[in-house]
């Protein structure tokens, strides 16, 4: 039942990847959060998201080709948040960040 969030650099792009236990219940909730981060990031960002039912998870992917750090960075913020978001959804507690 964690959050696992991971940040890559990849060259002048950007790889983020959020992923959480899946609380059936709630998939409006999710679907709510994935449109919020899509409204909310910056031109030159995609977002895709998947939910697992068989596995029981929900997970985010976020890719951008951004040269700019301070984008990067608001990018980050924006997940964190999100993140938030997700554990209060799923009610769980437990919360594990990774950052490469």
């Amino acid at each position: 039942d964690n959050l696992i969030v991971a940040v890559t650099h990849k060259g002048e792009g950007i790889q983020m990847k959020i992923k959480t236990g899946l609380n059936g219940d709630h998939k409006l909730e999710y679907k709510k959060i994935v449109e919020r981060l899509k409204n909310e990031l910056p031109d030159g960002y995609e977002v895709e998201s998947e939910f697992d039912e068989e596995g029981n998870t929900f997970s985010i992917t976020i890719t951008g080709d951004s040269k700019d750090k301070e984008q990067q960075i608001a990018v980050q913020d924006l997940i964190k948040k999100i993140s938030e978001q997700l554990e209060k959804v799923k009610d769980s507690g437990h919360r594990k960040i990774l950052i490469k």
